[in-house]
């Protein structure tokens, strides 16, 4: 369940951002799960529909989204692309593997810390052996300060598709419910 939903959320954001919307407040809080313990992107309150070709000249009204997940042309007021909902999934990978909220190491952080801490770099911990490497690989990728060193979600879905059993443990995996999930939430993609 937990690689369905790993997989389920990132193909769920690459067919968002192939419909020109951006999420804007993506977190845990806004992932619903179905019966099966499937998915469901929620809550599209702060979305903003965006024009192809437009990605990086959208402007930014301040205070939109949770602040442990925003990215930081977000919580700087700049010009801010698709890429925002990449950064916040970062996060929700972040809490998946550690079963712990990002920056909860720091107790009682005020919002104004936060903001220098991701201004300078600074992401939350993990131990090593605490995440998978190759997540652990993805989630410092997708957390980079500069958007454009960001991966897409469709890039993100084709890495986990084209490398299976580097990021999901196949042998522990009911595999044709796996297989038959990333066929459902994949078949209306676009991989062009």
């Amino acid at each position: 369940k937990k690689a369905i939903n790993i997989f389920g959320i990132a193909a769920g954001m690459a067919y968002v951002h192939q419909t020109d919307i951006i999420h804007r407040d993506l977190k845990t809080e806004n992932i619903m799960l179905d019966e099966k313990f499937y998915p469901k992107i929620a809550d599209f309150g702060l979305s903003k529909i965006f024009e192809e070709g437009t990605q990086d000249q959208i402007n930014n009204t301040r205070n939109i989204g949770t602040p442990i997940y925003m990215a930081p042309e977000l919580i700087n007021g700049e010009n801010y692309s698709n890429k925002v909902d990449v950064f916040a999934y970062s996060y929700i990978l972040f809490e998946i593997f550690t079963l712990r909220k990002a920056w909860s190491e720091k107790k009682k952080m005020k919002l104004f810390s936060l903001i220098d801490f991701v201004n300078k770099g600074q992401r939350p911990a993990f131990k090593n052996d605490e995440i998978p490497k190759p997540y652990a690989d993805l989630i410092k990728k997708c957390w980079e300060t500069n958007p454009e060193s960001r991966p897409t979600f469709i890039e993100i879905v084709k890495k986990f598709m084209d490398n299976k059993e580097k990021y999901f443990k196949m042998s522990l995996i009911n595999r044709s419910e796996f297989d038959a999930y990333i066929e459902s939430v994949t078949e209306d993609l676009k991989f062009d």
